[in-house]
């Protein structure tokens, strides 16, 4: 029986499968990497802060109107109802054009505007229990004009004065339309006169 030989390489073959062998320890394979996931968008979370401030303000506007129409504490709680409505109108009308390609570049975490935004709704949860606090008050014949006077001092700390300018570069940047840097204007300059106003008696 003639005893079977091993099958011979041919040489090429064998120095070709050599080289690829110490090319693949030379060049190890580089691990994948995975594509950086997109900014999330602040929008959903900031219309529903302004469902709940909705719901707060209606609450607020009925415990208003049930203190005594001629009185000094009236006439303040009247003008700081007529502040927090164009504010909130304001800020209704920012998240309304969210959509827009260019505000949404600017609603993305921890952007400047999605920042002031949050801040103000926070601010205005604060100041909306400051005032309904002070209208009950007033109601009872003892009201605390230091105390109202104080809570908005505290409120404060959430409204980020120091943003806009910032936001409205970041605006421009962006080539934000015209008709949503008015709506972000008027948001500015509301939120200032409310929280200006608060101090005033």
């Amino acid at each position: 029986m003639v005893p079977k030989l091993p099958t011979m390489r041919a040489p090429f073959e064998s120095t070709v499968r050599i080289m690829d062998e110490a090319r693949e320890q030379r060049e190890p394979v580089a691990p994948r990497v995975e594509p950086p996931e997109p900014p999330s968008s602040e929008l959903g979370p900031l219309t529903e802060k302004h469902l709940a401030l909705e719901r707060d303000v209606l609450d607020l506007e009925a415990a208003i109107g049930r203190v005594a129409a001629a009185s000094a504490e009236a006439t303040w709680l009247g003008r700081r109802k007529a502040a927090m409505t164009r504010a909130r109108s304001a800020l209704g009308a920012v998240l309304g054009v969210g959509n827009d390609p260019a505000v949404a570049k600017l609603l993305v975490a921890d952007a400047p505007l999605a920042t002031y935004l949050h801040g103000l709704y926070l601010y205005f949860e604060a100041l909306t229990s400051a005032v309904g606090t002070f209208a009950s008050e007033a109601r009872a014949g003892r009201v605390d004009w230091r105390s109202i006077r104080e809570r908005n001092a505290e409120a404060r700390h959430w409204y980020f004065d120091g943003l806009p300018n910032l936001v409205r570069s970041e605006a421009l940047a962006a080539n934000v339309p015209l008709h949503a840097i008015d709506k972000l204007n008027e948001l500015f300059f509301a939120a200032r006169l409310l929280a200006e106003g608060v101090e005033r008696k």
